[in-house]
């Protein structure tokens, strides 16, 4: 059996078992009846038979369902005795193998039962409606718990607006334990979807290599490098990858055995350009897969590789501009690879789960016609920034979104933790999302005395004048900045096509990665980043930053303050020659 079906399988297990236990807070109060825990009602399948309905024992005891039931107004549930534990959830769904098909394992209960004699058929069934509904747990004829969505006026039991009708695939889920009977119980930043993953934030402390490298300065020549070493599996997974500069590469590696699968967004915005759908058949042409991802995030945006047993994490796409052939074009973006048998093993698992919920590629083949592209553009850029291999003792801690981009993210760990400064270099940062943990995390740094500095693109679209972003973003800095040491810039490109980074250095450690800054990047957009911690390998991104920030610039109070000492310096030697005469 190979080694990516032991882990995926190992994984499978860990969400069947993970799924029906939750783990209650210690200091929460609770009621003495189970509650509605989580509603499917608006499935992405064709025929809705996912749909489902769970419920928490969120109780100290076992709870027993005799007596209870489930009514929608229009149909009821009726259960049989059934314990369960503290804790511990049951489901009802309206098919079991359409349920077992998208969430991995049965159902307790549900109206048709296929084939699988564990789940239990029981009287009554409910259809909920997509737009707005009402779930009403109840016993002997009492109401325990309620939950209403979308356009229902329904209100016995419920004490607030609805809950906002479910988007598709949505799961409406239960954020809080101590029950209100209203819309606050329900709805959170964060929305849940079938089929996301639950992955959750691990530390990794490995005494070994790792690579820091740049775009455009070192980024191509250092991993066609890497993958001219693989022996085993090259992973690619992105948000598009079009560059027909790597297919000599990808052949030799795969005339070597390698095992060559590449994961790409299905429907990126815009669509795909000329060149992906011709290096993707090519792909396939060498005998590798090729995956479409789309559902349930809104867009697959996470950018990093696995080679054998090094995780290649960085902010660009496997385009041109982001992985430019000639250094002398391309975007500003962050690379790390991370030598290590662990952590690669942790992105792998991630990359499996989702390659194993993607669609087919199918295109027409147009491998011949992709790899006569006649230039490679060239730019203005004076590359300086070759790749640099440290060896010594690193920490690592992935970050995955949505799965903990807020709660538990390691990264705003760091951030409160940050003691002298924080660089930070993004593509986009939207100021109308006041909810962004990070700029909230780095305001209360810059509080606390930590030195802040945040270097923006200039793209003309992300400067307009009349809609809010990068340039609306500095004034809000600047202002703050009256009062603390906090800092916003938009870059000088200095022959760069953009500043497509999404990279951070803090104090000894450095975050590269894909995530943006705005909702949908941080709460519905398959994500992905690393923070890791080492002195000399953050000098090396450091250096980057300075650079792109403007070597030699000084800031406008300090210059303010220069000017004002020069003054009164001339001023006090004009007074003391008068003085003398």
């Amino acid at each position: 059996m190979k080694i990516d079906t032991v882990i995926l399988s190992i994984f499978l297990i860990f969400i069947i078992v993970s799924s029906s236990v939750v783990a209650i807070p210690e200091n929460e109060v609770f009621g003495s009846y189970p509650l509605i825990y989580k509603v499917y009602p608006n499935p992405y399948t064709k025929g809705e038979g996912d749909e489902f309905i769970s419920i928490i024992n969120p109780i100290d005891r076992t709870v027993n369902l005799n007596g209870y039931s489930i009514t929608d107004l229009e149909g009821e549930i009726f259960f049989p005795p059934f314990s369960i534990p503290p804790g511990k959830t049951c489901y009802w769904a309206y098919s079991s193998e359409e349920f077992k098909k998208s969430f991995g394992f049965y159902p307790d209960f549900s109206y048709i039962v296929d084939t699988n004699s564990k789940t239990k058929m029981i009287d009554g069934r409910i259809k909920l409606a997509n737009t707005g509904d009402e779930v009403v747990l109840k016993k002997g004829g009492k109401i325990v718990d309620a939950l209403v969505y979308g356009d229902s006026d329904y209100r016995e039991g419920w004490a607030s607006k609805p809950v906002k009708k479910p988007r598709e695939g949505q799961i409406l889920k239960r954020n809080s334990f101590k029950d209100h009977d209203n819309r606050e119980d329900w709805e959170s930043p964060k929305e849940t979807y079938c089929g996301q993953t639950n992955f959750r934030p691990e530390e990794f402390k490995f005494k070994g290599k790792v690579i820091a490298f740049t775009s455009p300065d070192s980024s191509f020549l250092t991993l066609t490098e890497l993958i001219e070493k693989a022996e085993e599996r090259i992973y690619i997974y992105t948000y598009t990858a079009e560059n027909l500069a790597l297919a000599p590469f990808l052949k030799d590696a795969s005339k070597r055995g390698v095992e060559i699968k590449v994961l790409v967004e299905g429907s990126p915005a815009g669509g795909m350009g000329e060149d992906e759908p011709r290096f993707l058949s090519y792909i396939k042409d060498l005998g590798g897969g090729v995956g479409l991802t789309k559902d349930p995030y809104v867009f697959n945006h996470q950018k990093f590789a696995i080679l054998d047993d090094v995780t290649v994490v960085t902010s660009e796409n496997m385009g041109y501009s982001g992985l430019p052939v000639d250094n002398r074009y391309g975007n500003r973006g962050f690379w790390i690879a991370i030598c290590d048998k662990d952590v690669s093993a942790y992105y792998l698992k991630v990359f499996l789960n989702d390659w194993n919920h993607a669609s087919s590629f199918e295109e027409e083949n147009l491998s011949s016609f992709g790899l006569e592209r006649e230039y490679v553009p060239i730019g203005r850029y004076t590359p300086k920034f070759e790749s640099k291999i440290f060896d010594g003792e690193f920490t690592v801690f992935p970050v995955i979104g949505p799965d903990f981009s807020i709660e538990d993210n390691p990264l705003i760990d760091a951030i409160e933790g940050a003691n002298d400064k924080i660089l930070v270099e993004i593509f986009y940062a939207d100021l109308l999302w006041r909810e962004n943990p990070l700029l909230n995390g780095l305001i209360n740094a810059a509080k606390r005395g930590v030195n802040v500095y945040i270097l923006l693109d200039s793209s003309d679209y992300n400067v307009e004048p009349d809609k809010i972003d990068n340039d609306d973003f500095v004034r809000y800095i600047e202002e703050l900045g009256e009062d603390f040491p906090i800092h916003a810039e938009i870059i000088e490109k200095k022959g760069l096509l953009k500043l497509h980074n999404k990279s951070m250095i803090i104090d000894d450690a450095v975050f590269v990665s894909s995530f943006n800054w705005n909702y949908n990047s941080f709460m519905r957009n398959r994500e992905a980043g690393v923070v890791v911690y080492n002195k000399e390998l953050a000098r090396y991104y450091e250096d980057i930053f300075w650079h792109d920030w403007g070597k030699g610039k000084i800031e406008r109070g300090t210059l303010i303050m220069i000017l004002c000492l020069i003054v009164a310096f001339v001023s006090f030697l004009v007074a003391r020659r008068f003085k003398r005469s």
